[in-house]
């Protein structure tokens, strides 16, 4: 599967700002070796200069929350690189650095809208039958095959009962 990597290589993700500095982290997204996609964050401190050593985060997000991604160390320009695993792109990465407190978030992909599936009308489904309510939208055979085995488990109990019975009685 290939990442959605736009013209614009060098998108800037969302920069948030810690409270108590000026500092903050960059995002954008690369294309690294072999055309791999990665992403790179540049943090800076207050004055606006690159912070070497600091540990990014990258984490993305997933239909049940925040899958992290790795930790990297920035180098003496203040960049931190992450290739991107290869797979099903996600659709926002998020990079934090823990000192101090900083983040920053890049939407890859904008997530379709999602629609729920609509039983048909009665104007549907009274061509199909003349009592369009007693129409299943389940599949009949698999329905039918579970009511036929237990109505077999069902009536072997109820022949047994009546053997029982009948030896209970005498008859």
């Amino acid at each position: 599967m290939r990442w959605p990597v736009s013209a614009a290589a060098a998108v800037v993700g969302i920069l948030l700002l810690s409270s108590g500095a000026a500092a903050g982290v960059a995002l954008s997204l690369e294309s690294g070796p072999g055309g791999r996609p990665q992403v790179a964050a540049v943090v800076t401190d207050d004055s606006g200069e690159p912070v070497e050593g600091a540990t990014v985060a990258f984490r993305a997000r997933t239909a049940f929350g925040w899958l992290p991604l790795g930790e990297v160390t920035t180098d003496a320009s203040g960049r931190a690189v992450l290739a991107l695993p290869s797979g099903r792109p996600y659709p926002e990465i998020e990079a934090e650095v823990s000192e101090p407190p900083q983040r920053a978030a890049l939407t890859l992909a904008e997530r379709p809208a999602w629609r729920p599936a609509v039983r048909p009308g009665r104007q549907v489904l009274q061509a199909l039958s003349p009592q369009p309510g007693l129409i299943s939208p389940y599949p009949v055979p698999p329905l039918a095959l579970l009511g036929a085995l237990l109505g077999g488990i069902w009536a072997t109990y109820g022949y047994i009962v009546f053997l029982l019975t009948r030896i209970a009685t005498g008859r």
